[in-house]
């Protein structure tokens, strides 16, 4: 922590500001005060479960999911998993189904992913990092310690933990905003997700609505993936080309022989040449991704 410390008298040739007339705040929650929030008191202090357990369910309302369905259909011996033998649509369709390749279909091959509004979280804490916490001279890339001479910059009070006041302080003064940076696509993707709140949605590991140096670290090593040290992107075209559509690659004339290829079907079956259609029938070439 004292080599963070040290680190932000260098921030400011960097383009961090000081905070001038911000008094010490205290927005964090206690750990009581986090406690009951998760277990919850009903009006005489009892404590209570203040999540409710909502099963998953269809468009008609009925308490079902997919593996629900394969299971009742296929389980011959009632061992809550559908063995190669029990299934009946083929070894193609079984292997495809059976994700983790044990031999057998089980609640863990149709579990579910992550929900659109965490990906979108995701995404904006991940950009939020790299927009509001880097400094002036590298616009695609944040190092470990940009990020921490940010933190000790934000962190007003000097109390090594970050609170939304001090964070909404430097929000409007960052030198990259998402509003510039970001397509309108990306805007309505992630719809009203605040940087704020991402951040502490997945940074946030104790729940008291701050974020400590360790905390965001950690975050930033979640992102971190292939352990460089540095989160990189490359930023957008300036949004006058995206409007004129001048950044867009340049696709072949007309006319241009497409080039032979063969592939094969994903669930088994004879390779397909393009050239063994010529002269034959017409052929549609798609490009694209549908899901």
């Amino acid at each position: 922590m004292n080599r963070m410390r040290s680190s932000v008298t260098a921030v400011s040739p960097l383009g961090f500001l000081p905070l001038l007339g911000l008094v010490a705040l205290s927005g964090c929650r206690t750990s009581s005060e986090v406690e009951h929030a998760s277990i919850g008191e009903d009006s005489a202090g009892r404590g209570h479960d203040a999540t409710p357990f909502l099963p998953p369910m269809d468009v008609t309302g009925t308490v079902d999911t997919r593996w629900d369905y394969l299971l009742g259909k296929y389980d011959q011996d009632g061992d809550d998993r559908v063995a190669a033998t029990e299934y009946d649509r083929g070894d193609v369709a079984f292997a495809r189904l059976d994700r983790d390749d044990d031999g057998y279909l089980t609640s863990v091959d149709f579990a579910s992913g992550p929900s659109r509004e965490e990906r979108m979280t995701e995404m904006r804490a991940e950009r939020t990092l790299g927009r509001y916490f880097q400094d002036e001279s590298d616009a695609t890339e944040l190092t470990l310690a940009e990020l921490e001479a940010a933190f000790g910059a934000y962190d007003a009070d000097d109390n090594e933990l970050l609170i939304r006041p001090e964070f909404d302080a430097r929000y409007e003064g960052a030198r990259v905003t998402l509003a510039q940076d970001d397509s309108r696509m990306i805007q309505r993707m992630m719809g009203d997700v605040e940087p704020w709140d991402a951040l502490v949605a997945l940074g946030d590991t104790d729940g008291d609505e701050c974020l400590a140096v360790e905390e965001i670290t950690a975050l930033f090593a979640r992102f971190d993936e292939e352990n460089t040290g540095k989160l990189s992107w490359v930023p957008p075209a300036p949004r006058e080309e995206r409007a004129s559509g001048s950044s867009r690659p340049e696709g072949p004339d007309e006319g241009t022989l497409a080039p032979d290829f063969t592939l094969e079907p994903p669930d088994g079956g004879g390779a397909v040449t393009l050239s063994s259609f010529k002269g034959s029938k017409p052929v549609a070439l798609i490009f694209g991704s549908y899901t």
